[in-house]
């Protein structure tokens, strides 16, 4: 066989690992460049392992391995992390495609998904032949949109701009605008800057739209209305990304209609939101942390990375009315699983076990109520040294004014809301002994105040029903995840979140989601290509019919997806099941597309100017998507099933 049509072959027996997914500052940025940038692609699906297990693997920097966890597996490059940065047996991916295939979208019931601390094992595979690399696509910078060459008098500045990127909501940005773009971004950081250069005022698109075709305001508003007042199950999801009028607005809607309520919250900082139910909050603002604060402790947060003007804003460089030598006034603590950039930063760092806070967090208290503790134990059960924690203890106990900041790396591994539970609790057992606060590291810039909103509203700060005349909250029976999972809404209401077709189609239909996802995107290059190659101008109406054959791709997945279902029902196996599926739907979509595209043929006989290049775009489109829909589709899961031999769909 010839050497690049060989498959990869297993080399070692599986070696188990500790997975610890989070944020970067690359991945970050790249995201806003966009998901299929080579920045994006590289950044997620590249695991990090520390030197030591590299070796004891014998892998090479780059090499294949597959990480298989409890959901599923992936086939990724490996490179060792920097120097001191991940303990052995500790694995690192930024959060992407691979790491989401790894978690699953099963919460336990807790309305969250694990995110962090996921059992998983590593399996080296020989290397990749080298033949034909993969085609990415080069994101945007901002720099390429300040190329322009255009006069400077035509660029208009706007001052004190808040960057919504992060929970920091810096809004002291200073903007230049030409031609509805955005070219500079003065103050902002790393983050912000690709998140203010890659987004823009799109003139062309129209202000609402109806199965794909431009409306008026007015019109979208009454159709939603009616969708969402026949629904039987509706949800109202997403709110951390506009403002605290529009969430009450919102919330009133969600009353009216008997709706579950949810924010995104509930894949992030769910935990700690439960654990403000359960044990109350010692809170403060970022201007007192700036102003007062001498000890800070980052605990399982990477803020460096996630929320880069965290420490010169808000905590750790700034001059304030308590602390007026800055940096030189404080003492900064980190506490995480692995070395990250914001160690750097750290005056102490403090190395823990994967999924051994509760532990830590819970000696600490016993520490500071003067309870004495077995020192081998503790030691032996989280990796951190009784006088360590002695020393932390004397720290929080003698300050003037100490925050700690907690991150997901805590609420999202094992013990979720419990471990924050255990920090909120240490906050205010301190408050004994001096001024102590906790805060989360919120990620959307709203989505603190679209929790205060739906917690005084409601009594409960996400996964609330409406549905019987009063609240409930039953995070794992409201929230959306589960709601999603179990196919129980029927209408969404999705407001300012970044939800979309892509997330809708993976939750509803887990891999097979995620293979019609990959054709979704084929189906689109094809498209591009195809109008590429006739020289054709991209006008609205042509907009028009591409996000017209997007819904019909999509549709087409629906029903073979739903036919295979039915199958399983019936008894037939996972094979037989896909055949016949595919075959009994075949039928259906050839008379609904057949149909649409003699229509479109119409449209452009007798039509003229804009309909015709909407009958082009929807003619191309129905062409490729059929083909992606149906064989594209067909060939990956035919592909997955003869590799896996399944005894179950994952449907």
């Amino acid at each position: 066989m010839p050497a690049n049509r060989r498959k990869l072959r297993m080399a070692d027996t599986p070696a188990s690992f500790v997975l610890i997914p989070g944020r970067t500052s690359r991945q970050g940025t790249s995201l806003n460049l966009g998901k299929f940038t080579e920045d994006y692609l590289q950044e997620t699906g590249t695991l990090l392992m520390s030197p030591q297990d590299m070796e004891r693997l014998k892998l090479d920097e780059g090499q294949p391995v597959r990480v298989t966890s409890h959901q599923g597996s992936v086939q990724l490059p490996c490179k060792a992390g920097r120097k001191g940065e991940l303990p052995t047996g500790v694995l690192f991916i930024a959060y992407g495609p691979a790491s989401s295939r790894l978690m699953g979208s099963d919460t336990h019931g807790t309305g969250m998904p694990d995110s962090k601390g996921l059992d998983v094992t590593v399996e080296r595979l020989e290397p990749r032949p080298t033949g034909g690399q993969a085609t990415v696509t080069k994101g945007r910078t901002g720099a390429g949109l300040a190329a322009a060459g255009q006069d400077a008098s035509d660029v208009t500045t706007v001052e004190n701009a808040t960057c919504t990127f992060c929970g920091c909501v810096c809004d002291d940005m200073v903007l230049s605008v030409r031609s509805n773009r955005i070219i500079k971004a003065k103050n902002a950081c790393v983050l912000g800057k690709a998140w203010f250069l890659n987004h823009h005022v799109e003139p062309d698109q129209p202000v609402a739209t109806i199965k794909s075709r431009p409306v008026s305001l007015e019109q979208a508003a009454a159709c939603a209305a009616q969708i969402l007042l026949k629904a039987r199950y509706p949800i109202v999801y997403g709110l951390s990304d506009t403002t605290c009028e529009a969430q009450r607005v919102a919330l009133a809607v969600a009353d009216r209609i008997g709706a579950c309520v949810d924010t995104t919250t509930s894949v992030c900082h769910g935990p700690s939101g439960m654990a403000f139910q359960g044990v109350g909050e010692t809170t403060c603002t970022l201007g007192e942390v700036k102003n007062r604060a001498d000890l800070v402790i980052f605990w399982g947060s990477n803020p460096a990375e996630s929320h880069p003007r965290h420490f010169g804003k808000y905590s750790i460089m700034p001059k304030g009315r308590f602390v007026p030598r800055g940096r030189k006034d404080r003492t900064v603590v980190l506490v995480d699983v692995r070395k990250t950039r914001s160690a750097a930063a750290a005056d102490i760092f403090i190395p823990v076990k994967p999924r051994s806070d509760f532990e830590v967090l819970w000696a600490l208290r016993a520490l500071v109520k003067g309870i004495r503790i077995d020192g081998t134990a503790i030691e032996a059960a989280t990796g951190v040294p009784l006088p360590v924690l002695e020393d932390l203890t004397r720290r929080m106990k003698t300050c003037r004014f100490g925050v700690l900041f907690f991150g997901m790396g805590l609420a999202m591994t094992r013990g979720k809301h419990i471990n924050a539970e255990a920090a909120l609790a240490l906050a205010r057992d301190l408050n004994q002994f001096t001024r102590f606060t906790a805060k989360p590291m919120r990620g959307h810039g709203n989505v603190t105040g679209a929790d205060n909103v739906v917690a005084w509203t409601t009594g409960y700060p996400f996964g609330v029903s409406l549905g019987r005349g009063f609240p409930r909250f039953n995070p794992g029976e409201f929230t959306t995840i589960d709601t999603l999972a179990r196919r129980e809404a029927d209408a969404a209401l999705i407001i300012a979140a970044a939800v979309t077709l892509l997330m809708f189609m993976a939750a509803a239909y887990s891999l097979f989601g995620f293979m019609a996802d990959v054709a979704l995107v084929v189906n689109m290059v094809l498209i591009l290509g195809v109008l590429s190659f006739l020289q054709a101008t991209l006008t609205l109406p042509g907009i028009a019919g591409i996000v017209l054959t997007i819904g019909m791709a999509v549709d087409a997945n629906v029903l073979v997806f739903e036919r295979i279902r039915e199958e399983v029902r019936s008894g037939r196996t996972p094979i037989s099941a896909v055949d016949t599926g595919y075959s009994r739907a075949f039928t259906t979509i050839m008379d609904a597309n057949l149909t649409t595209l003699i229509a479109a043929l119409l449209l452009y006989v007798f039509g003229s100017g804009p309909v015709r290049g909407f009958a082009v775009t929807l003619s191309i489109g129905i062409v490729t998507s059929m083909f992606t829909a149906i064989m594209l589709t067909r060939l990956l899961v035919v592909t997955w099933l003869r590799r896996t031999k399944p005894e179950a769909l994952p449907l």
